[in-house]
């Protein structure tokens, strides 16, 4: 881990975390003009470039920052720029570690400082509200665990004026963010479903496809290797992961709640007596694999949470999902087939094909009476597909499940 001297602005570097002294971290939203680690570095030996950087809005951001700092005692700071001031992004090694640390040292961190660039000082609690709301730092990704992980977090106008502590404001930091108050005090990350701290990223942006998955190591205490240009990859490798640490299936609880599955046909289409409409493929319900694919999928599922383990034991549903070539291998109850429409595009063909309601071991409200279902549509040697639809059970019927009569339903299901 780097640090800078608030005092000489030097770069020092830590090998191990008891060898860190305490320090102040800054949370910030990035500037096309930032301090990368090797301009930073120069400064010592040429006046020149130190003119230059002197120049730079980045500088001046991290000289304030560093002065604040100092100013309330502290002699070390950490600050991330999208040209990495403390990290070397010239190493994917260290870009990498650095990346996986992150949550850690945000947390570590004896105080937080959170610039906003497009708020102004006020004193009025109404109208500190109106400005915090439409700020940029709460619409980015990596700002998500900046807020989370620190216990103490000070928040900074445009002028580097204090507008008040996440203690003080935090009832309106979780009405800007839908972050429970009680992980904003330091609680229990794992007593809020996954699908729960999904939705907290789904209306958040990074700069790069793969960051939207980045970010959230540290929310899921996972860590995958850093692949950029992998795209939406990563994001699958992030629910794969948080899949092999967790037995919430609130992660695969994504995509529109319904009452309903759509696509169903009449009795007289199911038996020929009456044609089916073809429909163009961007007409059609899509069919999916069991992740989704970014945190925008998680958008209504805020109120999604796993059921008891007691429940869960009832139904010796307990057995682990597991990652087998392309797909996920998966125990899942198959609670009512509907009638429902396959699409052939070549030639252009409507046929009657099954829809499989499953019911994973989730509900919607943590004490809610409504369990969470899929829409499946089966492709043959139990290999699936699903829908972005959260269709609603009733609790009481989905307990007909445990029936000796229903075991013939329980079969592991494998999701291309």
């Amino acid at each position: 881990m780097r640090l800078l001297n608030a005092h000489n602005w030097t770069l020092k570097e830590f090998v191990s975390d008891d060898e860190v002294p305490p320090y102040a971290i800054l949370s910030h939203t990035w500037d096309e003009n930032e301090v990368n680690v090797q301009q930073w570095e120069s400064m010592a030996t040429s006046h020149i470039i130190a003119s230059d950087i002197n120049s730079m809005k980045g500088y001046q951001k991290i000289k304030r920052f560093g002065q604040k700092a100092a100013s309330n005692g502290f002699h070390w700071v950490w600050v991330d720029t999208h040209k990495r001031c403390c990290i070397d992004k010239k190493s994917s090694a260290e870009l990498s570690e650095a990346i996986n640390s992150m949550f850690r040292w945000y947390r570590n961190a004896q105080v937080c400082y959170v610039y906003l660039q497009d708020v102004h000082w006020c004193t009025d609690k109404e109208t500190i509200g109106e400005q915090l709301y439409p700020s940029r730092w709460f619409t980015r990704g990596w700002t998500l665990q900046e807020l989370i992980a620190p216990s103490k977090v000070e928040f900074y106008s445009t002028d580097w004026k204090k507008i008040g502590s996440k203690d003080d404001l935090c009832g309106l930091l979780s009405s800007i963010t839908r972050i429970d108050e009680h992980i904003l005090k330091g609680g229990d990350m794992d007593s809020v479903s996954v699908a729960r701290r999904m939705s907290w990223a789904s209306d958040r942006k990074t700069s790069r496809v793969e960051d939207a998955a980045y970010c959230l190591l540290g929310i899921f205490d996972v860590n995958i290797p850093l692949i950029y240009g992998e795209g939406r990859k990563a994001f699958q490798r992030l629910q794969e992961a948080i899949m092999n640490a967790t037995h919430d299936q609130s992660l695969f609880a994504w995509g529109k709640i319904v009452g309903c599955p759509a696509e169903l046909i009449d009795r007289k289409q199911q038996l020929g007596t009456k044609p089916i409409p073809w429909k163009e493929a961007h007409h059609r319900q899509p069919l999916l694999g069991l992740f989704a694919e970014s945190p925008a999928d998680f958008k209504d599922s805020a109120e999604i949470w796993p059921v008891d383990h007691g429940y869960a034991h009832y139904h010796d549903r307990r057995t682990p999902p597991a990652l087998v070539n392309k797909g996920v291998l998966i125990n899942l109850v198959i609670y009512k087939k509907f009638p429902s429409v396959a699409y052939w595009d070549d030639p252009a063909i409507a046929q009657p094909h099954d829809l499989e309601l499953t019911v994973l071991l989730c509900r919607l409200g943590s004490k809610g009476s409504k369990l969470i279902g899929l829409s499946l549509y089966s492709w043959g040697d139990d290999y699936y597909s699903r829908t972005d639809e959260l269709v609603l059970v009733d609790l009481f019927v989905s307990q007909t499940l445990g029936n000796p009569d229903q075991d013939q339903l329980d079969r592991e299901t494998k999701y291309d």
